[in-house]
């Protein structure tokens, strides 16, 4: 486990307090505001950041890795999910902690994205379902702390109630689903042709899980809306 990296805790959850974490490699004794890795991390290009992560791209151990830092618990259980695959399906974790993640970095320079624009969505879709098809396989390891999938929907039973009408016949749909699952799996809970990136030798792999268990058919829905309403419809 990563046991030199630190995050101040923010005092809210806007992510504006992430955007103006700034990264540096340093040691011990440095401030407590700073993302602190006492190893062989050095930059390797621009930090970036989500909705949810700070991101930097880094070299470790001489490779080309890529450093996020998380504030959601989301991305906290997409993390122990990442590492429990172990580079199957998914981006081979480095070393993580509660809230830090170091990745091998995907180097290929395919995008399913481009693929759907540029005619080919089909296969885009294709390769979607194969990467799900490794995710969802069995393993041996001891299996991580999920949530279940009913947590995504709770929203929605609680529009119902307030607005009823469509909201109503969803949550109803969704209920009568969620109460026969068919085939149970750890699910990615994000699913897209932006969380797919090409890894070169190592072919298509997963990123930005968000851990949920559940119903396997949840991680085929987003195919049906992705890559942008154009494509999609």
């Amino acid at each position: 486990m990563i046991n030199k990296i630190m995050l101040r805790r923010a005092k809210t959850s806007d992510i504006n307090t992430l955007a103006e974490l700034r990264w540096k490699l340093c040691t011990d004794d440095s401030p407590d505001n700073t993302i602190i890795y006492h190893g062989q991390l050095t930059a390797d290009g621009s930090p970036f950041w989500t909705r949810s992560s700070f991101l930097q791209p880094v070299h470790y151990q001489g490779q080309a890795a890529m450093l996020k830092i998380s504030i959601g618990a989301d991305e906290i259980r997409g993390a122990q999910l990442m590492a429990w695959w172990d580079g199957d399906g998914a981006v081979k974790v480095l070393d993580y902690t509660d809230n830090a993640l170091l990745l091998e970095r995907a180097l290929g320079n395919k995008s399913l994205v481009k693929m759907s624009y540029s005619g080919l969505d089909d296969q885009a879709s294709k390769i979607i379902c194969h990467v799900a098809a490794r995710l969802h396989a069995s393993r041996k390891q001891p299996l991580p702390d999920l949530m279940p999938l009913s947590i995504c929907f709770e929203a929605l039973m609680h529009t119902a109630v307030t607005h009823g009408g469509i909201f109503d016949k969803a949550a109803s749909l969704a209920r009568s689903l969620l109460i026969k699952p068919e085939e149970v799996v750890f699910l990615h809970g994000d699913l897209h042709h932006r969380n797919i990136l090409d890894s070169g030798s190592q072919g298509w792999l997963a990123i930005d899980p968000k851990g949920f268990l559940g119903e396997r058919g949840f991680d085929f829905a987003n195919i049906f809306c992705n890559p942008d309403t154009n494509i999609a419809t």
